[in-house]
């Protein structure tokens, strides 16, 4: 089969046109429809057992709540508002009803930290295995898309990436019991990733951000995403690539590479952006006023390619190596 992205494409042109109130369809974070009063925010993630989680590294809660963290991360890097959730559970023939009571609590969690109404949805058996789907509506008065970014425009991501791969290389040849005691943080980036929301509302009213996409697949596809989508290149410095001290110390006793991880790993759910200042200490100096950490890496460039500046001082291509659902390996 044909790979996750190329379908995906396929599938689009297979659809066609959309209708007039369609400003956005497949392709980018959320789809945008227009309403009466704003533009709507669609988007629908899942949870599969066996492929994005096992029980035996997450609780039944840290189910439910990354369900909806990976989701509700898509609207934040829209720049939008969630406001409404749907959700949808397939259950395998031995989930008990105490187990998915708790996974509910989970989703409840944090649904009521970002204030989103969870109003329905749909319940199946499929004996193979859990899922969960979740289906949020939010509103935007006008989305950040993957295709506002212009050659000149910084590169910036918020908070660290890589410690969820790091922690998901951990989980495949360590028990959680470890991770639990000596890396409790980056345990937590994976079963319980924080969506941007609240900070990607604040930054695009002090900063002129020209497009936006989550890391969700792996820095290196995603940002292949916004290269695609912008029609222009990027230049990235692996030096100010945001990496925490507890990946490095983590990557030493596992004998990985942290970068490797920030690079290809995913599921960190930062959200990478693009910005238009007239410099980098602009951008530090209103992040430092809001308290959020961002970090610039890098330039979008004129050319189609994407380039990393290594730490020996080389220049090289990057290729997408993250996430592909459909080859079900780090491609």
């Amino acid at each position: 089969m044909t790979g996750e992205f190329e379908l995906i494409e396929r599938l689009k042109r297979q659809l066609g046109k959309t209708g007039p109130n369609t400003l956005v369809g497949i392709g980018d974070d959320c789809a945008v429809t227009r309403s009466s009063k704003h533009l709507t925010l669609l988007k629908t993630d899942a949870l599969v057992e066996g492929v994005h989680f096992s029980r035996k590294w997450m609780k039944p809660e840290e189910v439910g709540y990354k369900a909806f963290a990976v989701t509700l991360s898509d609207i934040a890097a829209m720049g939008g508002l969630p406001l409404h959730a749907l959700v949808s559970l397939t259950l395998s023939a031995d989930c008990s009803e105490a187990w998915v009571q708790n996974v509910y609590r989970g989703a409840h969690k944090i649904a009521n930290q970002f204030r989103v109404d969870i109003v329905g949805g749909n319940i199946a058996a499929l004996p193979e295995r859990f899922s969960m789907h979740v289906f949020i509506l939010g509103k935007v008065s006008k989305p950040l898309l993957r295709s506002g970014a212009r050659p000149g425009d910084f590169l910036v991501v918020t908070g660290s990436v890589g410690d969820a791969a790091g922690a998901l290389s951990a989980l495949s040849t360590r028990k959680r019991p470890y991770l639990d005691k000596h890396f409790p943080k980056i345990l937590k980036r994976f079963v319980s990733p924080k969506p941007r929301i609240h900070e990607m509302l604040r930054l695009r009213k002090r900063l002129n951000i020209t497009s936006a996409i989550d890391i969700s697949d792996g820095f290196s596809s995603d940002l292949t995403h916004l290269a695609r989508a912008s029609h222009c290149g990027f230049e990235i410095d692996s030096s100010k690539i945001p990496i925490s001290p507890s990946l490095k110390r983590l990557a030493s006793e596992l004998k990985i590479s942290a970068l490797d991880c920030a690079l290809h790993g995913g599921e960190d759910y930062e959200i990478l952006m693009t910005v238009r200042v007239g410099n980098t200490s602009e951008i530090q100096k209103i992040a430092n006023q809001l308290g959020i950490r961002l970090t610039v890496i890098g330039k979008a460039t004129a050319g189609r390619e994407v380039r990393l500046l290594k730490p020996d001082g080389t220049m090289s291509a990057l290729r997408a190596q993250g996430w592909d659902h459909l080859r079900r390996k780090l491609t």
